[in-house]
């Protein structure tokens, strides 16, 4: 068996011992920004009051460093839930999968009160999807050393790379596949839906200090960020796409750096064939090599939904009940799963760039503003009083403003802008 063979298994493999039988299991990744909150501009890591004192304040709150260069902490964790600080400073944080919405919910309000414990009264954590008052040159690279490389490869890979890192905030889904069938359904049908989730979640009203006047700049800047690892994953839509295809996809990969005997290693523009050796490719090169791709939906011992911005709270909760509502209902997901057989990755971009010019944009026999509202709809049948709630609240949004970002726009005030977007709107709740 030749090296490549090696590879291929080791990581179909891995997909493969990753099934959930029938879990319905919904996991959650939010960013966060530290801002002023009379300016709304960025605090920085190593600043007083900055991401490094709040982390070190928050030991004393039962939280435990699990990651940590020099004297600088960069993550913590508590119980089951992780803060970790993107290359912007953005707090992570990372929250245990459950099936029950309201205890993703119940998780993030403790990470939030431990927050709030330790932040100072001049500063705040807010749900955006770009920073609303602070340039990206002004923001200070986090300082970390795969931080560095990353910065360093991403030179000359794409106009919007370096936003990427340091200007936007996201908010990521996990669902559970049970088999290789499961994947392949729940795997297309999230590509297909990605214009409409981008659509509904849009929370991006500023880019680089100025109001954005387009709309879904999350889809701009991905398209301009090293395209061979962004966006959708090339034959996503135009073939049954299963765990070889993916795996393919993965060994065609620049793995950027590598962790060697405690070492980061640069890779440079080497790709996951050239660079390990066969009798040393562990589960943690696959783990490692998984992660360093960033498609609108990729795949790991789960399949994360990536598209969506960081929106406040009820909003990302929304788009739990949506994925829970479409993924975990047969129905549903045979409805959709049907419906994207007709479209390929062309139709995908397509659509894309569109949206970004009108958000009630048609394409072939697609209507934007008629597909979302369904997609609200169909979920809401499938799902218990509790969950609906959060979708009644995002069906109202849309209805009233067309998307988050458009509510903000009309927002010329920062300490009104303040009110709208700080994390703190869950504990009035």
């Amino acid at each position: 068996m030749d090296k490549k063979d090696i590879f291929k298994d080791k990581i179909k493999s891995y997909f493969s011992k990753c099934l959930h039988n029938d879990n319905q299991y919904l996991g959650l990744e939010i960013e966060h920004f530290l801002v002023d909150k009379k300016s709304l501009e960025s605090i920085s890591y190593s600043k007083k009051g900055g991401q490094r004192d709040i982390l070190i304040k928050m030991l004393d709150l039962g939280w435990e460093i699990f990651s940590k260069e020099g004297e600088n902490i960069l993550g913590i964790k508590k119980d089951e839930s992780t803060i970790t600080l993107e290359p912007g400073g953005q707090f992570e944080f990372s929250i245990k999968a459950y099936e029950n919405i309201e205890d993703v919910k119940k998780d993030y309000i403790k990470i939030l009160k431990d927050v709030y414990k330790v932040i100072d009264n001049d500063k705040d954590l807010i749900l955006i999807g770009y920073h609303p008052n602070t340039k990206i040159e002004e923001l200070e690279l986090l300082p970390k050393e795969r931080y560095d490389m990353m910065y360093n490869y991403f030179k000359g890979k794409g106009e919007y790379c370096h936003n990427m890192m340091k200007g936007t905030a996201s908010l990521h889904l996990a669902i559970d596949y049970k088999d290789e069938e499961d994947f392949i359904r729940k795997f297309r049908t999230a590509n297909f839906l990605t214009p409409f989730l981008s659509r509904l979640f849009d929370s991006t009203p500023f880019f680089e200090k100025k109001t954005y006047e387009k709309n879904n700049l999350r889809i701009k800047v991905w398209q301009n960020t090293d395209i061979k690892r962004s966006k959708s994953v090339p034959g996503s839509l135009d073939k049954n796409f299963t765990f070889d295809d993916y795996t393919q996809y993965i060994l065609e990969s620049e793995p950027i750096f590598v962790e060697n005997q405690g070492r980061t290693l640069s890779t440079q523009r080497n790709k996951v064939i050239d660079i390990y050796d066969k009798h040393n490719f562990e589960k943690k090169d696959v783990e490692h090599i998984l992660g360093m791709v960033f498609p609108d939906v990729r795949l790991k011992n789960y399949i994360e939904i990536r598209i969506a911005d960081s929106i406040r709270y009820p909003y990302f909760l929304s788009l739990l009940s949506l994925i829970k509502g479409i993924f975990y209902s047969n129905k549903n997901l045979k409805k959709y799963y049907q419906m994207s057989l007709k479209y390929n990755d062309e139709d995908i971009k397509k659509l894309n760039n569109l949206l970004i010019d009108n958000i009630h944009c048609s394409y072939k026999d697609i209507e934007m503003d008629q597909m979302v509202m369904e997609l609200i709809k169909d979920a809401k049948r499938e799902l218990d009083a509790k969950d609906v709630v959060y979708l009644d609240k995002l069906e109202e949004l849309i209805n009233n403003y067309g998307s988050m970002a458009e509510k903000l726009k009309k927002i010329d005030d920062k300490s009104t802008l303040l009110n709208e977007i700080t994390a703190k709107n869950i504990l009035k709740d």
